[in-house]
């Protein structure tokens, strides 16, 4: 099963339809994002809404709840703290600094999470 169709069932267990999750679920994340993202067609950053929706659907908003690989947690962990930090985005040394350390985050967080499997 495919990380999507296994985001559908995760949320389907939970509330009756999409729809009502998105309700349930409205100031989170727009219905649009959900709605293209479960459907494939998601133009934008398909790792960071599938993660950002996985915290969301087991109440963990901003964490990794689950997540399939370093990459989708290292643009997680990038997402809740670029979204915190104060710095000017105009500022790519001290980024590239902080997006090293979400790498190195990532990578020790997939190998916990690939032991407890």
């Amino acid at each position: 099963m495919n990380d999507i169709a296994s985001l559908r069932a995760a949320i389907l267990t939970r509330h009756p339809s999409v729809y009502a999750f998105c309700k349930a679920n409205a100031g989170k994340i727009s219905k649009s994002i959900v709605v293209l993202l479960l459907a494939g067609k998601y133009p934008g950053n398909v790792e960071r809404q599938t993660a950002k929706l996985w915290g969301i659907v087991h109440g963990l908003p901003g964490t990794i709840a689950h997540a399939a690989d370093a990459k989708t947690i290292a643009a997680t962990l990038e997402a809740v703290a670029c979204r915190m930090c104060g710095v000017k985005r105009k500022k790519k040394k001290q980024c590239r600094q902080c997006q090293a350390v979400f790498r190195a985050q990532a990578a020790v967080l997939a190998g916990i999470q690939e032991e407890g499997e």
